[in-house]
């Protein structure tokens, strides 16, 4: 538990679970009782997908309770996919991010403000839950585009050729405005969620649409020429972004 209230909220999920299945009444005829109760595992999580599946701040709760009572202490929570992008964030000098939203939800019912995530994030902390945000990048950003097109490759024709069309269109990084966009969006999410850890996704990446625009493909050509590597190089990827 990582304050006295989450403490409690442990203390009483134990209880319930060594007597409440057995008795309908408990007399503790004497004082004290010493239990010992530590996770085998450090890191007991659940996974909700809400960009998919948008679901209520209530529901989340719910859902929040339910791990606390199974105890579980990390809830990744998937925020944005292709389907949408259901974060309203605010708008900035140099970009307009409430469209992300107000285009890339799959209505106005369903978005969640940053007053609404601070709440369910303060929420969870209580419970000794951490909550750690996914924000997919580079692949699976479709919604992304319905706000700023110009950051998204066009590879319509390999889309429609694929079982799952809105899952083949990824960033274009040779595009300026893309690595504004994903700081800019990244820095608010950061604010909203505490946690050292941070998703970024980065699976299921189709290289067919990159490759499908020569000036993108001769992009990608001159980059890796201009970075040498050699076989003592090593990469190291950090828990915070």
């Amino acid at each position: 538990a990582c304050s006295p209230i989450a403490a409690q909220f442990a203390i009483s999920s134990t209880l319930l679970q060594l007597f409440a299945s057995k008795y309908t009444r408990l007399d503790i005829p004497s004082f004290p009782y010493i239990i010992e109760d530590y996770p085998q595992y450090p890191w007991r999580g659940l996974m909700i997908d809400v960009a998919r599946h948008f679901i209520p701040i209530p529901l989340l709760k719910r859902s929040i309770d339910a791990m606390q009572v199974a105890k579980l202490n990390v809830l990744h929570l998937h925020l944005t996919d292709s389907q949408s992008f259901p974060i309203l964030l605010d708008d900035t000098p140099e970009l307009q991010l409430s469209k992300l939203a107000h285009l890339g939800a799959y209505d106005a019912t369903k978005m969640y403000d940053k007053k609404s995530l601070i709440d369910i994030v303060k929420y969870a902390s209580i419970r000794g839950i951490k909550i750690i945000p996914e924000i997919d990048v580079p692949a699976h950003v479709y919604a992304w585009g319905k706000a700023f097109p110009e950051v998204i490759v066009n590879c319509t024709e390999i889309a429609n050729a694929n079982q799952s069309p809105l899952d083949i269109y990824t960033f274009d990084p040779s595009n300026p405005l893309t690595y504004e966009l994903i700081s800019q969006v990244l820095e608010q999410i950061a604010d909203i969620f505490p946690s050292q850890h941070f998703h970024i996704g980065g699976d299921e990446i189709n290289f067919r649409c990159w490759e499908s625009k020569p000036a993108l493909k001769k992009w990608i050509y001159e980059e890796q020429n201009a970075t040498s590597h050699t076989k003592d190089d090593k990469l190291d990827g950090g828990s915070e972004i």
